[in-house]
């Protein structure tokens, strides 16, 4: 499994987008028998927000379903999770990849703030 915390990269997952993630390599000679595969150890570091300007909850569930389908857009991939009127919303012509933790919470506040005015 990896973890990815910058934007735009192919392996970026749902745990990238919801910690900061800090790698740290062991040399696989500390290992017994050596593993043929590279090892490290990550630093879970939670980032200054205390809270999101969206339901946590939501805000897991844009994330995990606009990665499960990364080959697709936003657009595509949150269909079912999309309000009639997509106009307001932003960034549904990217892919999941390409936004930032950031970007998410403002996109899941959009999705949010329509399906509430609709």
């Amino acid at each position: 499994f990896f973890f990815q915390a910058e934007d735009g990269i192919r392996d970026y997952k749902v745990t990238g987008v919801q910690t900061c993630a800090l790698p740290i390599s062991v040399d696989e000679n500390k290992f017994n028998p050596p593993p043929k595969v590279k090892s490290g150890v990550l630093r879970m570091v939670r980032n200054d927000r205390q809270e999101l300007s969206v339901d946590e909850s939501y805000f897991n569930m844009i994330v995990k379903t606009g990665l499960n389908q990364r080959r697709k857009t936003l657009r595509n991939a949150l269909r079912p999770l999309l309000p009639e009127d997509i106009s307001p919303i932003p960034f549904l012509n990217l892919r999941a990849e390409a936004l930032s933790w950031e970007q998410f919470v403002i996109l899941a506040k959009a999705i949010q703030d329509s399906k509430k005015s609709s």
